[in-house]
This record gives C-alpha cells, sequence and structure tokens, in this order.
C-alpha cells in the first residue's frame, strides 16, 4: 500500500505536466493532419481523396491507441516506473524495476527468501525517489512536447490564415458522395439571370430569380447566369446534374455562362474539383414549356358521307397553336395513297387561322380512288428547335361509289333518254293518220327534248356529258319540234337524229369504256401489290387488307363496266372471269399465283380492246385479224358536227388573230403621229389638275363617307395628271372621268352630313370639279383627233383589214346556215348567236373600210365574245376526268419507254404569232413613255422577250 502510494506520488507530477503536454500535441498533429488532407482533397480526384482518407484514419487510430496505452500505463506500477523514474534517473529506475521485479517473485508460492523483505526493499527504494527530479525531468518533457505543439499549431494558423475556405472546400469535397458535396456554398455574388425565349417566338427576354421559386420558360429558351466570382481560381459550372456548361470571363472582371433549356430540371450553379462539385445553394427550378403541336378542328368531323350523295363538300377548318402556324395542308388519304394539298401558306407569327375549302365530286383523286378516302386538315407549327410538328384534325370519310359507277350512270341515263326516241319514232310511225297528229307529235318532241335537257344538266358522280357532246345531243334534239323542211319527212327527220344519237351515246360508251378499264386495271394492280406486300414482307396482315379491298373493288367495277355498251360488257365479262382465278388463289393462299393472275388481269384491262371481232379483224382474245375492228356505224352526223366545231373555233382563232392585226395597225399610226406640241400644254393642264386637288381630303376616310368620295376623286385626279404628262390621253380620259364621278358623289354625300366630321368643303369640291370637267373635255378633244389622224394614216391597213372582216363575216353565215341542217343541228341559241355575230362582223367590215378604226374593233370585239360563246367542242372530246386519266395513262406508257407523249403539238403559225408579239413589243418599248413605273414595265418586258 505504501508503494502504491509512493509511485502514485512521483506519477502525479509526470501525468500532470507530460501528459497533458503530449495530448496537446498529439491533438495538434490531429488538426495539422486534418488541415493538410483537406488542401490535399480539393484535388477531387479518387486517389487523393482516397489517400486523405486513409491519413485520417491513421491519425484517429493513433489518437485512440495512444489514449488507451496511457491508461494502461498509469496502472501497470512497471510501466508506471519505466515512464517516471527511468527518464528521470535510469540506475535508480533500473533498481527499482529489479526491486518490484523481486517483489513480485516473492509474492508466488515458489519464492524461497523473506516476503516482507522483499516488500520492504521496494517499498523502501521508491520511498527513497528524489519528487523534485521527477518534477525537473516532468518539466523538461513537457516543454519539448508544448513546442512541438506549439510548431503545429502555428502551422495549421499560417494554414487556416492564408486559405481559410480552401480548408473548407477540402473538407466539403472529403464528405462527398455520389460526385456531389453536402455542404452547399456561395460561388457568384451579384448574381443575374435572365431567359431569351426562342427567336421564331419574338418574345422579349425576362430577368428571373433564384432561390427555389419554380420558372416556367419555352423549349429553347437561352438561360444566361452573369455575376462575380466570390473566390477566384475556382471552376464554375452552370449544372443540371447531368450536363454541366463552364462560366466564362466576360471581359469586365465577370464570368457567365449561357445555357439551352431542353427540359424542366434544377439548374444551378456548382464550383468543380475534380470529380466533386460543390453546389450553391440557390438553384434556379425551371418547368420546361414545350412547343405543342398545333390544334386542327374540322366541322361536322368525323363523319362519314357517300360521293354519290354530294355535289360539293365543305370543309371548314379551324387550326390554333401555342406560338405561330406555318402552313396548312388538306390531305386526302386512302389506303397507301395519299395527296396533300396546300390550303395556306403563313408568316408563322399567326396564332389562329380559320378557312375553308370545297371539294367537289368530281375531284380528280376522289374519283380514281376505290377505296373509303379519308380527308383532314394538317396544321404545320414554326418550331426550328425540334422540327415542325403536325396538328391533325378528325377526319372526313368519303365512300366512292364502285369504280365506273358514274360512267354507267350517265350512260344509262343517255340511253333512257334514246330509248324515249324510240318509242317517239313508234308512235310516228304508228299514228300517221292519227288526227291532230302534228300538235301531239310536237308535244311528244318537246317531252323528249325536255327528258334530254335535265339529263344533260344532271350530274353523276361528279361527271356531267361533256360540252362537245351535250351541245350535238341538244341540236338534234331541238330538230325534232322544229318545222321540217320542205319534202322533209317527219319519221325521217326522227330517224335522223334517233341513228345520229345512237352513234354519239355508243361512242360516248365505248371511250367511257376504255377508261372505266384502265381504272380496273390499276385497281388489279393495286390487288397484286397487297399479294406481293403480304407474301414477301412482314406486313402480312395489311397486305390482305389490300388485296381483299382490291378484289372486291374489281368485282364492283366489273360489273358497272358491263353496263357500259357493247365494250363495257365484254371487257366485264373478261375482268369478271379472269378475277375468278384471283379469287381461287385467294381462298387457297397461294399468295404467289394470286399476284401473278391480278398483273395478267391488270395488263388486260389496260388494253381495253374487245375481245373478238366485230365486223371483220380479230378482238385480243381471238388474234390480230385481216383489219381493224368496226362498230358499224350508221350515221355520220357525229363527224360531220365535229369538223363544224373545228370549223368554228378555227373562225374564232382567226377573228382573234385580225383584231390584233387591226389594233396593231392602229397602235402603229398612233405613235407616227407627231404629238410632240401637246406635251408642254398636257405637262402644263397635269400641274393645274395637281394644283386644284391639292387641298382635298387624303385617304384614310371611313369608307362610303363624303370624305372617303373626295379622297377617291384626289386620286383619280392625280392617275389623270400622271397620264397627261404621258399623253396617254385614253387613260387620262377614263381615270378624269373617274375622278369627276367620285367628286360628284362627294358633293351629294356631304350634303347628307351624316356626322360632323363628315364633311367637304362643298366650294372646294364644286371648283374642282368644274376645273376636271374642263381638263376631260379639252383631253377628250385631242383624244379623238389623234385617233382620227391614227385612222387617217392607217386607212390601208384598215381597208384590208375591211375585206378580211367581210370573209370571215361570210364564214360565220355559212356556218350558221349549216347550223340549222339536221346532220349538223346546232342548237337554238348558238345559231343566233353566229347570226348575230356574222351581223357584228359586216358592220365592222364597214366601219373599217370608213376608216373608223375605234368603232370597228369595238364592234369587233363584240363579235368576237359570240363567237367564244358559239364554241361547242367536240362530240368525242373528253371530260375533264376523262382527260386526266388519259394523260396519267400517257405519262405511264411514257416513263415506260423513257419518253413523254403528252406534249402539245404547236400550230403552224406559231412562230408567225411569235414574231408579231415581238415586233408589237419593240414598237412598244420603242415609245417615249414616262411615269413611275415605267422602268419596271420595261425591264418586264426584255424579259418576255428573252
Amino acid at each position: 500500500m505504501a508503494a502504491a502510494q509512493s509511485l502514485e506520488r512521483l506519477a502525479n507530477p509526470w501525468r500532470g505536466r507530460v501528459g497533458r503536454a503530449s495530448r496537446h500535441t498529439f491533438w495538434a498533429f490531429a488538426l495539422a493532419a486534418l488541415l493538410g488532407g483537406a488542401h490535399l482533397a480539393r484535388q477531387g480526384t479518387g486517389v487523393w481523396r482516397g489517400l486523405v482518407l486513409g491519413l485520417l484514419t491513421a491519425v484517429a487510430a493513433a489518437l485512440v491507441v495512444g489514449h488507451l496505452r496511457e491508461r494502461r500505463d498509469w496502472r501497470s506500477p512497471r510501466r508506471t516506473i519505466g515512464r517516471v523514474l527511468v527518464p528521470t534517473d535510469r540506475a535508480f529506475g533500473e533498481r527499482a524495476l529489479r526491486a518490484l521485479t523481486l517483489a513480485e517473485r516473492a509474492d508466488r508460492a515458489d519464492f524461497s527468501g523473506s516476503r516482507d523483505l522483499a516488500r520492504f526493499h521496494y517499498e523502501r527504494l521508491l520511498a527513497r525517489a528524489s519528487l523534485a527530479a521527477v518534477e525537473r525531468t516532468a518539466r523538461r518533457r513537457a516543454a519539448r512536447w508544448t513546442w512541438a505543439g506549439m510548431a503545429l499549431m502555428f502551422g495549421c494558423a499560417l494554414a487556416a490564415a492564408f486559405g481559410p475556405m480552401r480548408i473548407l472546400e477540402g473538407l466539403d469535397v472529403l464528405a462527398a458522395t455520389k460526385g456531389r458535396a453536402p455542404v452547399p456554398m456561395d460561388w457568384l455574388q451579384f448574381a443575374r439571370v435572365s431567359a431569351q425565349p426562342p427567336g421564331y417566338l419574338r418574345l422579349p427576354a425576362r430577368q428571373l430569380g433564384r432561390g427555389g421559386l419554380p420558372s416556367s420558360q419555352p423549349v429553347g429558351a437561352l438561360l444566361s447566369v452573369e455575376g462575380v466570382p466570390v473566390r477566384e481560381g475556382r471552376d464554375l459550372v452552370l449544372t443540371d446534374g447531368r450536363t454541366e456548361v463552364p462560366f466564362v470571363s466576360d471581359g469586365a472582371g465577370g464570368v457567365v455562362a449561357r445555357w439551352t433549356l431542353t427540359e424542366s430540371g434544377v439548374l444551378g450553379v456548382a464550383a468543380r474539383f475534380g470529380d466533386v462539385l460543390i453546389p450553391e445553394g440557390k438553384p434556379l427550378v425551371l418547368n420546361a414549356r414545350p412547343d405543342l403541336a398545333p390544334v386542327v378542328s374540322v366541322e361536322g368531323a368525323p363523319r362519314t358521307v357517300q360521293l354519290r350523295d354530294i355535289e360539293r363538300l365543305k370543309i371548314l377548318y379551324f387550326a390554333s397553336d401555342d406560338h405561330g402556324l406555318r402552313q396548312i395542308d388538306l390531305v386526302l388519304s386512302a389506303g397507301e395513297h395519299e395527296e396533300r394539298r396546300v390550303l395556306a401558306r403563313l408568316s408563322g407569327e399567326t396564332t389562329e387561322e380559320r378557312g375553308g375549302h370545297a371539294l367537289t365530286s368530281g375531284d380528280e383523286f376522289l374519283r380514281r380512288m376505290f377505296l373509303p378516302v379519308q380527308i383532314r386538315v394538317e396544321a404545320r407549327d414554326n418550331d426550328p428547335l425540334t422540327g415542325p410538328k403536325w396538328g391533325k384534325s378528325e377526319a372526313i370519310t368519303v365512300v366512292p361509289p364502285p369504280v365506273g359507277e358514274p360512267e354507267a350512270d350517265r350512260f344509262q341515263a343517255l340511253v333512257g333518254v334514246h330509248r324515249l326516241m324510240v318509242d317517239f319514232l313508234a308512235w310516228q310511225l304508228a299514228s300517221v293518220d292519227a288526227p291532230d297528229r302534228v300538235r301531239e307529235e310536237h308535244t311528244r318532241a318537246r317531252r323528249v327534248a325536255n327528258e334530254m335537257g335535265v339529263v344533260l344538266q344532271d350530274t353523276f358522280g361528279g361527271l356531267s356529258v361533256p360540252t362537245g357532246l351535250a351541245t350535238f345531243l341538244r341540236g338534234q334534239l331541238g330538230v325534232l319540234h322544229t318545222r321540217p323542211a320542205a319534202g322533209a319527212s317527219p319519221i325521217r327527220r326522227t330517224e335522223d337524229a334517233l341513228l345520229a344519237t345512237d352513234v354519239a351515246i355508243r361512242g360516248l360508251g365505248r371511250r367511257d369504256a376504255r377508261t372505266v378499264a384502265k381504272r380496273l386495271g390499276d385497281v388489279a394492280e393495286e390487288a397484286a401489290d397487297g399479294a406481293r406486300l403480304a407474301r414477301e414482307t412482314e406486313h402480312r396482315r395489311r397486305g390482305l387488307t389490300r388485296l381483299d379491298a382490291a378484289i372486291d373493288a374489281v368485282e364492283a367495277g366489273a360489273k358497272q363496266l358491263q353496263r357500259l355498251g357493247e365494250l363495257g360488257l365484254d371487257l366485264g365479262s373478261v375482268a369478271r372471269s379472269e378475277l375468278r382465278r384471283v379469287q381461287r388463289a385467294r381462298a387457297l393462299d397461294d399468295l404467289t399465283h394470286a399476284e401473278l393472275a391480278a398483273r395478267h388481269l391488270a395488263a388486260r384491262l389496260r388494253r381495253p380492246e374487245p375481245s373478238a371481232a366485230v365486223v371483220r379483224g380479230g378482238g385480243t382474245e381471238s388474234g390480230v385479224g385481216r383489219g381493224p375492228a368496226t362498230w358499224g356505224d350508221p350515221s355520220r352526223a357525229d363527224d360531220l358536227f365535229d369538223q363544224l366545231a373545228s370549223e368554228l373555233e378555227q373562225l374564232a382563232q382567226e377573228h382573234a388573230a385580225e383584231i390584233s392585226g387591226v389594233e396593231g395597225a392602229l397602235s402603229d399610226a398612233e405613235a407616227s403621229v407627231d404629238s410632240s406640241q401637246l406635251r408642254d400644254e398636257a405637262a402644263r393642264r397635269a400641274a393645274t389638275i395637281r394644283r386644284t386637288v391639292a387641298d382635298l381630303p387624303l385617304p384614310g376616310a371611313e369608307p362610303g363617307s363624303a370624305r372617303a368620295a373626295a379622297a377617291l376623286g384626289r386620286e383619280h385626279a392625280g392617275s389623270m395628271a400622271q397620264s397627261l404628262e404621258r399623253l396617254s390621253l385614253a387613260d387620262a380620259v377614263q381615270s378624269g372621268r373617274d375622278a369627276v364621278s367620285a367628286l360628284g358623289d362627294a358633293r351629294r354625300l356631304s350634303k347628307r352630313r351624316a356626322s360632323p366630321t363628315d364633311w367637304v368643303d362643298d366650294t372646294l369640291l364644286r371648283d374642282a370639279k368644274r376645273r376636271l370637267d374642263k381638263e376631260l373635255v379639252w383631253a377628250e378633244y385631242w383624244l379623238r383627233r389623234l385617233q382620227r389622224r391614227a385612222e387617217e394614216r392607217a386607212k390601208g391597213a384598215l381597208d384590208l383589214a375591211s375585206n378580211r372582216e367581210q370573209g370571215l363575216a361570210q364564214r360565220a353565215t355559212n356556218l350558221a346556215g349549216r347550223g340549222r341542217i339536221r346532220e349538223t343541228a346546232l342548237p337554238h341559241e348558238m345559231v343566233d348567236q353566229l347570226d348575230r355575230a356574222a351581223s357584228l362582223m359586216r358592220d365592222a367590215a364597214s366601219a373599217l373600210h370608213e376608216g373608223n378604226g375605234q368603232r370597228g374593233v369595238r364592234l369587233q370585239r363584240k363579235a368576237q365574245r359570240l363567237l367564244e360563246h358559239s364554241s361547242t367542242g367536240k362530240t368525242a372530246a373528253e371530260s375533264g376526268s376523262d382527260a386526266a386519266e388519259r394523260g396519267r395513262d400517257q405519262n405511264r406508257e411514257s416513263s415506260r419507254r423513257g419518253m413523254r407523249t403528252d406534249g402539245r403539238v404547236p400550230d403552224g403559225d406559231a412562230n408567225q404569232h411569235a414574231a408579231e408579239f415581238r415586233r408589237r413589243v419593240l414598237e412598244g418599248l420603242g415609245r417615249e413613255k414616262g411615269g413611275r413605273l415605267a422602268p419596271a414595265i420595261k425591264r418586264y418586258a426584255e424579259g418576255l422577250l428573252r
């Protein structure tokens, strides 16, 4: 017990001084390790962070081990002697250790000496130890630990003084998880965030706040973050957690980063330290507003209509977009076929557009489709970032009739009228001696003609009777209820009209049968393509759907084809026979032979020739015979009518050329008249007109008011003045008349005084009107005088033109006479128009012979309008849809042969007309013309010549 007390007495100074100083030094070392590790951890890489973590772990372990070791040492007498007495007096300390060993051995049972003596020796030795020496040694040892700790603390103070934030940044980096530090820091001061919407939106930039409040911005907006760095030397970035944009210097001591917004997220400023980011505590929450696709609605959609039930399909649409519309299209689709038609091209600034479009039942796409056609309106926006987006409306489904049904209905309607004519002829033959025969005959003939008129005015699924054929039929039926010429039998007249009508209707049936057969050939080709699609690609179901739809369409079209006369009946029978091969292969799921049979059927229908010779020669199936097949037409009335129609068209063309020649002669004569003495006078009067109307109101008043009428009069007066300066007296006279009329309206409206502001000084209007009347009289006088001079100079040319005009008038008279003949009968109104045209042409010839060129030209123009209205067209002329179909066939054939055949053969007079046009343009350019638009007109004319 005494030994323990003595040992405690000796250990207290050491433990109190050296232990405290050593602990402080160890803590200073730990702090130095932490600060140094923080500096190293700022590198941010995995290697450096691992090394620093290892170092700090080792330091912490050393501190724990040292603490445990010290506690253990002070509990053990041997270690206490070793830590206290040995450093103080080594020899004494070793004696004390030996005494402790002897005392410990005395406690064991095998000790042979005196235990009390050993314990007494140990206690006495510890009592003799010098406490003062121990204290002196402890003070020296504590001083060394203190100096070491002070040195470490001084180093820590220097590290903290020169880079305190570096230490905090390093510690933040050291504590990072998944590349992101846990403690935010401020990196920018005076930060400012602005958002510039995409240029196509035409919106101004706006400032955004920071601090977590969400901000909604359009996709593609350019965000600019500007500020001054809080600390230099840091790599600052703008990031959303996945993508980073570095800050760059703005040249004025600040930094800036720009970010293009593509999706919603949180955007913030951060500093990059190797693999670690230290974020800023003020994120910017952004909601990206995408540019939505346009919204399109069509009135009444979705709905389904039958093509046969409509003549015009009105499509009223409304399109809207959140930013702007660029284009609106009408889209027609049927199966694999699609056609787009532009309805509107917009600037991209319009956000709403309302409009309409009408499709006729004769539309080419609708007529040549055999599948239901879906009609939509699609709108495209103006998004240049992610690409334009299309918005679609609900569809209007148009169900077309079977292929050939409109043609068959038209043909059967004409055949029905033909049967009425046959019945009429039968009644004539049976009622030769009936009382009141003439009146009854006229009534029945009128009834037939009325029925034909109804058919000719009707439409059949968008088809109507071609103009030339309709004119021919009206002419033939007009013969039935007219008084026959001397020696002409009513029965013979009816027979001739019946035969002529029969030939024309049969010709239409043959042409329609060929057209429908070719269209059915396209449908059969569609069936073959569907079979190949189902057989060779992964789209088996879609291919089978196309195949089945095409088979049904061919079958329905073949039935309609059989209603189109002899050729149609023949081709329809062939089509139905060949179609059965396709149906059998389809039933057996033999798509290869179904495709081959469909292509064979398509090739046969595209050669719409009869299967066997009708009169002579062979058909398609029977082989080529000795000559071409003929249908044995019993009447040539249609050919004679077509010849008359050609002569009428040629007469109209020649008469138009004659008018151009007369106008050219008058223009040449006017150009040769010396009017230089009028130029100065005209310029003076033009200046007077401008001064007279200078005080009249300017344009901009409400339409229909007195001020608006006065402003219109001022504009016409200015146009008159400009024409006078150019010596264009005809234009000046017309503008002057318009100006006088407008000023008269202004005076009348001003007297009503509908509103206090709608008032014009009546004196000003009266003086302006009086002055314009005076100038108008002068212009009319000199216009007539110059025209008379020009007519005198052109007297020879006008005489020649008079002779030619007389000849053309005689031709018109002859054609009118031929239009009254049964075989080439024209409708009465056309004959009357030809007679009036011939009369006007004779009057024009007389005026030209007398040298009155202006009156002659006016009469010629009136006659020309009548000639053009009398144009009949040929009986074999195709309707618009038939012509389009023929054009597609020719283009298809020419593409196979590598050449086009749909070009127009130029007329023989084309070069002469071109030369005359060139001469007139050159002469017009040679005249001296003034005005603001003269240079532009000259450039345009020179471009025409090139």
